[in-house]
């Protein structure tokens, strides 16, 4: 399964990655190669295909958030050979030989599932083109895919281990809009994620709706129910 390639994988990365930094012989950093890529391939192919799968409910969940904004999930891998681990195998073997020398220089290892990302893109205005939330986004727009997010990922837990998760938002309100906020904390008291945890600096960004939220007070490192 996908954990236990990730685990081989990060055990792997651990392993060659030592032996960079300690200025080993190539022939002893490549003995770590197949693990690498045996098991990043997995990684980077499950991982792609679970934001296929999620990628509508991730903009159906921030275009509710946001009131109407468009909104794309997308998998941004530093191997990209198809859709399946054997695909991305054969690209990763090239691509890792290409960038051993870089590899000796820098000591670290520069391609596998550890250095991908997702990308999130939005429309900025109605009829405008997608830009990148990571270096255009607002932070409004920012933290409404940072939730949209949780979200997904609360489904996905759901769905797989066949329980609720706890999602923990820390200070989520900030630079949202009152709209925006209001709809988080509709999907908050319809549970639709579980059990929500939030922390926010002022008692008002909560805006209680009929008292259904249970909620705290830390200050001076004493709690206290409101």
């Amino acid at each position: 399964g996908y954990l236990a390639a990730l685990q081989r994988f990060r055990q792997a990365l651990t392993q060659r990655n030592a032996l960079l930094r300690q200025g080993a012989a190539p022939a002893l950093v490549a003995a770590w190669n197949d693990g690498l890529i045996r098991w990043g391939s997995r990684v980077i192919a499950e991982r792609a295909r679970w934001v296929e799968q999620r990628a509508d409910a991730f903009a159906a969940h921030y275009r509710w958030i946001a009131g109407g904004d468009s909104a794309r999930l997308e998998y941004d891998p530093s191997v990209a050979g198809g859709p399946d681990a054997e695909q991305i195998a054969e690209v990763f073997t090239r691509e890792l030989e290409r960038v051993a020398d870089r590899e000796q220089r820098r000591s670290m290892t520069l391609l596998g599932p550890h250095r991908d990302d997702l990308r999130t893109t939005a429309q900025p205005s109605a009829g405008a083109d997608l830009v990148d939330l990571r270096l255009y986004g607002s932070g409004g727009q920012q933290r409404t895919a940072a939730v949209a997010l949780r979200m997904v990922e609360a489904e996905t837990i759901r769905e797989t281990r066949g329980r609720d998760p706890v999602i923990l938002l820390d200070d989520v309100f900030a630079e949202l809009d009152p709209g925006r906020s209001r709809r988080i904390l509709e999907w908050i008291e319809r549970e639709e994620g579980g059990q929500v945890i939030l922390t926010a600096p002022k008692p008002a960004d909560f805006e209680l709706r009929g008292g259904s939220l249970a909620h705290w007070r830390i200050e001076s490192g004493e709690v206290r129910e409101l």
